[in-house]
């Protein structure tokens, strides 16, 4: 249902835009001219803070694969990082296509002392979904807010697909291994 009422949203921006009743949000501005649709700024804010918030969820998961105990579950973050790196890639190509300038990359490595059989999988499973869900949280404010550039949309549409089937996924998972925190039932 969400995913029907995000092309419905989709399709009344187009709509409105052909009868001329969306404001014309401000266009980022570049030094070249281009005959591509062009993006508004606040399309570019969210797609910097797309880039930005792969970079930290990107070095996040990388430093947590060092002290996860569970074989099936740093295979899962394998998977998450290749993920992540391919996003990160095209995310930055859109930007660059656009002139934008890049967020400030995380380091290649980290090395921080803390003692791996203190630190338990549970708790880094909640922490990546915690990440997943503040992920989805910013594809559908972007979803949202993109109002100029249809393509863009669709693409923030695309990433939000990706981020809850692997969320869904994950979910099943961490319910499989006892580490989903279970709210209680309520009563009526």
């Amino acid at each position: 249902m969400l995913f029907s009422h995000i092309d419905m949203l989709g399709q009344f921006y187009k709509y409105g835009k052909l009868k001329g009743w969306v404001e014309i949000v401000p266009p980022f501005r570049t030094g070249q001219v281009t005959t591509k649709e062009p993006i508004a700024v606040s399309e570019a804010d969210h797609l910097w803070t797309h880039i930005n918030d792969r970079y930290t969820q990107l070095e996040m998961t990388d430093h947590c694969k060092g002290y996860i105990h569970d074989n099936e579950f740093k295979q899962i973050l394998n998977f998450g990082s290749k993920e992540l790196k391919k996003q990160l890639k095209f995310l930055e190509d859109k930007a660059l296509e656009f002139e934008m300038s890049l967020p400030t990359k995380p380091p290649v490595t980290m090395n921080i002392p803390i003692d791996a059989e203190v630190v338990e999988d549970k708790y880094i499973y909640n922490l990546i979904t915690k990440g997943i869900r503040d992920s989805i949280k910013l594809h559908i404010g972007a979803i949202t807010d993109a109002l100029r550039n249809d393509s863009i949309r669709d693409m923030f549409k695309k990433l939000l697909k990706k981020e809850i089937a692997f969320y869904n996924n994950l979910i099943k998972y961490g319910k499989l291994k006892g580490w989903t925190t279970i709210q209680p039932k309520h009563y009526s």
